[in-house]
């Protein structure tokens, strides 16, 4: 598996990083705090199990995050809530997830479809734009080929 050396210099008008497809195993928290204005992110097709608390809060613009083809097998919603306040669009297709808690269901605007056929094309989105306390403001949520 790869890693990502630490950065050595911010990037403060970074709004876009693509990082897929590099074998990554580990993102390192210094990475997303030298980029404090990332505001969509592509880690797909690496060999990430989990995205650590440090990691998350260091995107707090962030409104697009991509995770398709790694390897999670669970995904706790209350950290992206805690940590990506403006997150709209977050992929988990072809991972190896198993389930997902009920709280996904339960965030306005947030519209999936879960059905785990591996058949792909199995997106969905919501344009309302109500949204209360903590709770996400997802309008698309792609799960497919998962073990849902």
């Amino acid at each position: 598996p790869a890693s990502l050396p630490p950065p050595s210099t911010t990037c403060t008008a970074l709004a876009q990083l693509d990082l897929s497809s590099n074998a990554l195993a580990a993102l390192p928290p210094a990475w997303m705090a030298a980029a404090p204005a990332l505001r969509s992110l592509d880690l797909s097709h690496n060999q990430l199990a989990d995205l650590p608390a440090a990691v998350l809060a260091g995107m707090p613009r962030l409104t697009t995050l991509r995770l398709s083809g790694n390897r999670f097998t669970a995904f706790a919603p209350d950290l992206l809530t805690a940590h990506l306040p403006q997150l709209t669009t977050l992929t988990l297709s072809f991972n190896r997830l198993t389930s997902l808690p009920q709280a996904f269901f339960l965030m306005p605007n947030n519209t999936s479809n879960g059905t785990g056929t591996g058949t792909g094309g199995s997106s969905s989105s919501s344009s309302s734009s109500s949204g209360a306390g903590a709770m996400l403001p997802l309008e698309t949520l792609l799960l497919d080929s998962n073990m849902l």
